[in-house]
């Protein structure tokens, strides 16, 4: 589970263990997680435990990195298959 950013105490990360399932970002922090589609319209998949503010704060953040995140998620695939 490569973390791939980090900011305003949370951790972006993916797992390797989900080849079937299309883009997203894993979020940990602050006593909470959350998973994100990484959709032309970010889509919350779950939450545990992230109050409303603060997931607010996180999809700003997915936002203003999306590509990058993207970008990684095709890379980190890629090596993955060899």
């Amino acid at each position: 589970m490569p973390t791939i950013y980090r900011e305003s105490g949370y951790a972006f990360r993916f797992y390797s263990n989900e080849n079937n399932e299309p883009p997203h970002i894993h979020v940990w922090g602050k006593g909470g997680q959350m998973k994100v589609w990484l959709t032309k319209d970010l889509e919350i998949e779950e939450v545990y435990n992230i109050p409303p503010h603060e997931q607010t704060k996180i999809l700003k953040i997915i936002e203003n990195n999306k590509q990058k995140f993207l970008y990684e998620w095709f890379e980190f695939k890629k090596r993955e298959k060899g």
